[in-house]
């Protein structure tokens, strides 16, 4: 089991119905949220291959829950990054994780740019919406003790601190089953 599932099935139970919104703004649908995060993935897994750490760094945004499906879909795994954090703490968690590859708001790409050699695609540019032209990948088929999410607290002594929970833990909170790193 993937995490990726949790959308397959929302997907084929209410394709038409909305799934993200920005304020009451509805952006996409349940299919094509699927869709999107498919197209993604193909992106995502060409050049960085199944089992990736893959960061996102943003600001709200509708896109952030597009690109946690789209990891998962490339067999890869999630960092969530605070955007709170200053961006050496950011670029600390980048390396401490060995994410290949960021995606960023706008502004928080700008300030990475400065304090991280990590590639950092800006999450809404012109570049990022060429990605949706991709090819969608298949659906996954994972184990489900693959890693899926890498989270990272700020440490009491002053470095951050992951811990990993895999697709099996995932969609429930962290417990015994928990890995730090």
């Amino acid at each position: 089991m993937n995490l990726f599932a949790l959308l397959d099935q929302a997907a084929n139970r209410f394709p038409d119905r909305g799934a993200v919104y920005h304020g009451n703004r509805r952006v996409c649908t349940w299919r094509q949220l699927r869709d999107r995060a498919l197209r993604l993935a193909t992106s995502i897994r060409h050049p960085d291959g199944a089992g990736a750490r893959v960061a996102i760094a943003s600001h709200n945004r509708p896109e952030i829950v597009e690109l946690m499906f789209a990891v998962w879909a490339a067999e890869c795994v999630v960092v969530p990054i605070n955007y709170k954090l200053h961006p050496r703490e950011m670029a600390q968690i980048l390396d401490d994780a060995g994410v290949s590859r960021v995606f960023a708001s706008s502004k928080i790409a700008v300030e990475l740019a400065s304090v991280t050699s990590s590639p950092t695609e800006t999450i809404g540019s012109e570049a990022y919406s060429r990605q949706l032209d991709a090819v969608p990948s298949a659906p996954p088929c994972t184990d489900p003790s693959t890693p899926a999410w890498l989270f990272y607290t700020s440490g009491t002594t002053g470095r951050s601190k992951g811990a990993m929970l895999s697709h099996r833990d995932g969609g429930r909170a962290p417990g015994r089953h928990r890995h730090s790193y």
